[in-house]
């Protein structure tokens, strides 16, 4: 009787369980439709015409309409729908774009966008989700290519956190419930720039526990879009400490590699000299694991040209170059078919890079070769609007965050600049289509 008392709790406990992942995912599944209606609402315009000029706008969330700090920043494709509205254009803009999307999912719907539009231009902003699966994503098979970057980044914390496994983080063990309390704790000091205190908080603990904290220290320091310099002095000094003790931690090398980028911003030649050290250092004793992140940050292009066959025993070892190679062709098939797509359909390409970008590699990508493709192709670059505007404006009045390292989601201000920079090459688009229209009526 016992028995079967305990097995009718168990299987209770379990279909209460059950019961309530269903519930859950009803609830998130009815709530997302709602949101994406109302995106649909938001990215889309209600009002069309057949003598107007049909534009198509696909990317990532760099194209829709982003949600960030308590409240959601316009997309530039809306900020210039708008614009041609206030001015009575017939210039209708139709936005198909999804945070976390990439390359092989917008090629997936591209041709069904193109029929039920059927634009006269599509501009397409896209890349940044492909360049983070290059980056990060290490398995040799075509099968990760064709999944989204969301589902893509839980697969790659998975494999890593299971890697771990067999090589266990020394600081991670140190997490209790105290250090918990110590981590809100230097955060909120270190907001408040109480240097001295927190290193009286970093006293009398081990060196797993004093780790930890210095780690999560610096995280601080990442996170902020704008720190001063003072903040990344006290960083580096605590993530070189961190480093010191614990050589061979993952999270700690990364850290180091991102306080380090922050100096590119304020100090270009110290951010040189530190990079070049850690490297030296990695190089010196190389650790005995390394996960896809902290690979994809010794092994950039920057560093590849200085340090050349110094890499050779991390590639050897990894097999990273050539996974990241395999998964680069495929990105790059991917964006040369969207572009001959667009171009079979009639439509004109407009080619745009992110804010504060060069075309140069965008091009190079989508190895454009033909006159038919090279007369329906235009291009936009956002780098010297944004470079100039940089030098007016504060950072943070321009974008949300740093998630592409120098640039990042734009902000309301962002966002126009983008929309100001294509508002010209539109108009002279309609213009010239309103002529042909005129003369195949004439005639």
């Amino acid at each position: 009787m016992l028995k079967y008392g305990i097995w009718r709790k168990t299987l209770f406990t379990f279909m209460i369980f059950i019961t309530s992942v269903a519930i859950v995912e009803i609830v998130l599944t009815i709530f997302g439709m709602l949101i994406l209606k109302i995106d649909d609402d938001l990215n889309s315009t209600h009002w069309s015409s057949e003598e107007g000029l049909n534009i198509l706008a696909i990317g990532e969330s760099t194209t829709t309409n982003f949600f960030a700090k308590g409240q959601l920043h316009p997309s530039w494709s809306n900020l210039l729908q708008e614009r041609f509205k206030r001015e009575k254009l017939p210039i209708n803009i139709f936005t198909e774009a999804k945070a976390g999307t990439n390359s092989a999912e917008i090629l997936k719907n591209l041709s069904m966008w193109l029929d039920k539009y059927n634009p006269d231009v599509v501009i397409s902003m896209i890349g940044i989700n492909d360049s983070y699966l290059i980056s990060h994503f290490s398995f040799h098979t075509e099968f990760c290519q064709n999944l989204s970057l969301k589902v893509l980044k839980v697969v790659c914390w998975f494999r890593d956190y299971f890697k771990e496994f067999n090589s266990p983080s020394i600081i991670e063990k140190s997490f209790s419930k105290s250090i918990n309390k110590k981590v809100w704790k230097i955060a909120e000091l270190f907001r408040f720039k109480e240097y001295s205190l927190i290193d009286k908080e970093l006293e009398n603990l081990s060196r797993e526990e004093k780790a930890y904290l210095q780690m999560r220290l610096t995280s601080n320091c990442t996170i902020n879009t704008t720190p001063s310099l003072p903040d990344l002095e006290f960083c580096i000094k605590h993530i070189m400490s961190a480093y010191r003790t614990f050589p061979n931690e993952n999270r700690i090398i990364q850290n180091y590699f991102y306080v380090i980028h922050r100096f590119r911003f304020i100090e270009p030649g110290r951010h040189k000299y530190l990079r070049k050290e850690l490297l030296d250092k990695i190089f010196e004793s190389p650790p005995s694991y390394l996960d896809s992140v902290t690979l994809s940050l010794i092994i950039n292009r920057e560093n590849l040209n200085y340090y050349g066959l110094k890499f050779k025993s991390l590639i050897d070892k990894y097999g990273y170059l050539r996974e990241k190679q395999f998964l680069q062709n495929k990105v790059y098939a991917n964006l040369k078919k969207i572009h001959s797509t667009i171009v079979k359909k009639g439509a004109v390409h407009v080619l745009m890079s992110y804010p504060t970008t060069s075309l140069t590699e965008h091009l190079g990508r989508f190895d454009l070769n033909t006159s038919d493709e090279r007369h329906n192709i235009r291009f936009v670059e956002n780098r010297e609007n944004f470079s100039e505007a940089l030098t007016r404006i504060a950072y943070d009045e321009l974008f949300v965050d740093r998630f592409a390292g120098s640039w990042g989601h734009t902000s309301l201000l962002g966002s126009e600049l983008i929309a100001d920079n294509l508002y010209p090459l539109v108009l002279e688009i309609y213009e010239s289509l309103i002529k042909e229209r005129s003369k195949e009526k004439g005639n």
